[in-house]
């Protein structure tokens, strides 16, 4: 059960990170996309606000940053995951069969941030624990 969980997450953020990454930057002429990776997340905060309400609605704690030139996504389970490699398979998995989608988000991000050099999704148990992390690049 707690697999199918994971995998309903992993699916739910990388629908979102989509939808998130379609913004067209307002008065975007070319020139304007040099923006720092906290503006992106400024600009974007609606947006990433609803997702992380999704997450909490379901036990975990979604968070975004940036981390030197990588936008980070981390999800904390707020809920105690008896299994923590059952999860980690599911995730596992997923992230591979979602790579491609990731890499685009990460192209769009990398358009409007020149500096963008990757994107980083974490998971961490309700100890702050990591259970998995990928890096796109």
């Amino acid at each position: 059960m707690k697999k199918v969980i994971a995998l309903v997450f992993c699916l739910v953020f990388c629908f979102s990170f989509a939808a998130c990454n379609k913004q067209t930057p307002a008065g975007d002429s070319g020139s304007g996309n040099n923006q720092a990776i906290e503006s992106y997340i400024e600009k974007s905060k609606d947006q990433l606000d609803q997702l992380a309400g999704t997450f909490e609605s379901s036990g975990m704690k979604l968070s975004i940053s940036a981390r030197g030139n990588a936008l980070v996504y981390t999800c904390k389970y707020t809920i105690d995951i008896e299994d923590t490699a059952t999860v980690k398979s599911g995730l596992e998995t997923a992230m591979e069969s979602m790579s491609s989608t990731f890499q685009t988000i990460l192209a769009g991000l990398k358009k409007e941030v020149s500096s963008a050099e990757s994107l980083i999704v974490e998971y961490l148990d309700k100890d702050g624990k990591e259970i998995y992390s990928k890096e796109f690049k």
